[in-house]
């Protein structure tokens, strides 16, 4: 089991510059031709995870590329913390080893011809030699992993290594950490084990994440705000709480996985016909002017009982 965050292992979490709250920000806005679509967002996240919702080849993991500077915007600009990172128009692509980016991926990555230790202290180029040794150390123990720095990847299972991916991205004292569907080649235990673990480390951690996940309840219990994505284009960006309760458009309700719709007519300003269920409902919040669709739910909502 993980051992819980000591005062000493919370200050490694921190990026390497002290800033206040306010000063904790991604601005992102660029464009991308992708297979089948153009890529284009506009979205702002804080110290607060934000969580990516959408189908497979939404444009989700490109984001994350285009942040760590893997891959190059067509044009846009993308700005950390006041940094400027990308800037088409000034012709500004900040390398991707000097963006301060932790990246953790679903399938670890890891150097398997590097011990653990080694793996972890990769991106130390910053740290004084002679404290990396202690830094791995304090890693391994943050991440219960302690012993075990003289082990290759090939000799931990898959929670274990993906511990040390997380361990090894920390290490370099990022301002943004970047999440790609990092629990997703777990089974269920570890998964459930490495998720309660990652909440403990973000709840610590000072920068900014995006936490790419296709499973709507791990983004929820995760994420504070969630950037929901169809094909490139960004269909609602908020609390995730809002998102959940109200859900801006048919889509946007589907990924939240709500099933049960109905096509609505408006009978006055306080009632709709639900067509489809044949009964009549009062309605407290405005109608909207487009074409109606109920749906039924309960409060709160059943998959995050």
């Amino acid at each position: 089991m993980a051992a819980p965050l000591q005062p000493s292992s919370q200050a490694l979490l921190n990026p390497n510059t002290p800033r206040s709250p306010s000063q904790t920000e991604l601005r992102v806005k660029l464009e991308k031709q992708v297979p089948g679509f153009r890529l284009q967002v506009r979205f702002r996240a804080t110290d607060e995870p934000l969580g990516l919702l959408g189908a497979s080849g939404s444009g989700k993991s490109m984001i994350l590329r285009c942040i760590a500077g893997l891959e190059t915007p067509s044009q846009g600009r993308i700005v950390l913390n006041g940094r400027v990172l990308f800037d088409s128009q000034q012709r500004i692509n900040v390398p991707s080893r000097d963006r301060k980016v932790g990246l953790v991926f679903q399938h670890y990555a890891l150097f398997p011809h590097l011990t653990v230790a080694q793996n972890i202290a990769f991106g130390m180029g910053e740290i004084p030699q002679t404290k990396r040794a202690s830094e791995v150390v304090r890693y391994l123990d943050l991440m219960g992993l302690t012993g075990m720095g003289d082990r290759y990847p090939h000799q931990l299972s898959g929670g274990q290594q993906q511990r040390v991916a997380l361990a090894r991205a920390l290490a370099i004292r990022p301002q943004i950490l970047l999440m790609d569907e990092p629990l997703s080649a777990l089974d269920t235990y570890l998964r459930s084990h490495i998720e309660k673990l990652l909440v403990e480390v973000l709840t610590s951690y000072q920068g900014v994440t995006l936490f790419i996940t296709h499973k709507l309840e791990e983004a929820y219990r995760i994420c504070s705000n969630l950037l929901v994505l169809s094909a490139g284009e960004v269909l609602a960006n908020g609390a995730k709480e809002e998102i959940f309760q109200r859900p801006p458009t048919y889509e946007v309700a589907q990924v939240t996985e709500c099933k049960n719709f109905s096509r609505a007519r408006q009978v006055d300003a306080n009632h709709i016909e639900a067509i489809d269920w044949n009964c009549a409902l009062e309605v407290i919040d405005p109608l909207p002017s487009s074409p109606l669709l109920c749906r039924f739910t309960r409060s709160p909502c059943p998959v995050f009982a």
